[in-house]
């Protein structure tokens, strides 16, 4: 079948961009490796300002909390080696929950906008032809990678990965079209 976008990634960057895209009008099929969402040691908290974002997106906040989240008016933090306290202000909040939970809810959101998934699709080549990109056996006119710090490790540094106990992660910003 033939999307207007493929995106790489079931994770919360993937299911955001796939239900931006779909109520804009375009139709997604996201992909992911896994056989579906697992539970991450990333996570647990959701700060003041990645509520904001999904507020700015459209994400209806109060709905995570039928789904378990949490208030959280303060949390400590180590810096320096010491344990410190950070406490919101203003009105200001973060949420506990777990990535799970926070995935999942994020995921289903771009599947009620009508964006399609793929689990399990483990694929070691995106083939161009014209202008046309071929995942596995679906087509799109556009491909979005948003498979996490991990997708893009090079070879000679994936052996961090094995020492890392609370995973890994990167912020990755540019410009596109």
């Amino acid at each position: 079948m033939l999307f207007d976008y493929i995106i790489v990634g079931a994770g919360p960057s993937g299911a955001t961009i796939a239900y931006c895209l779909q109520k804009e009008g375009a139709n997604c099929l996201i992909v992911d490796k896994k056989a579906k969402i697992e539970e991450k040691t990333c996570g647990g908290l959701l700060t003041w300002s990645g509520i904001c974002t999904l507020k700015n997106i459209g994400f209806e906040i109060h709905e995570l909390l039928e789904f378990g989240a949490s208030c959280i008016n303060s949390f400590l933090y180590n810096k320096d080696n010491r344990c410190k306290l950070y406490s919101y202000k203003n009105g200001e909040y973060g949420l506990g929950i777990t990535r799970k939970i926070l995935d999942e809810w994020i995921l289903n959101h771009a599947i009620v906008s009508g964006a399609k998934i793929k689990w399990n699709m483990i694929f070691k080549d995106i083939v161009q032809k014209d202008e046309i990109f071929k995942v596995g056996d679906d087509s799109a006119k556009k491909i979005i990678l948003a498979t996490g710090a991990n997708g893009f490790l090079p070879l000679d540094m994936k052996h961090m990965i094995k020492s890392q106990t609370f995973g890994m992660s990167a912020q990755i910003k540019g410009k596109t079209n």
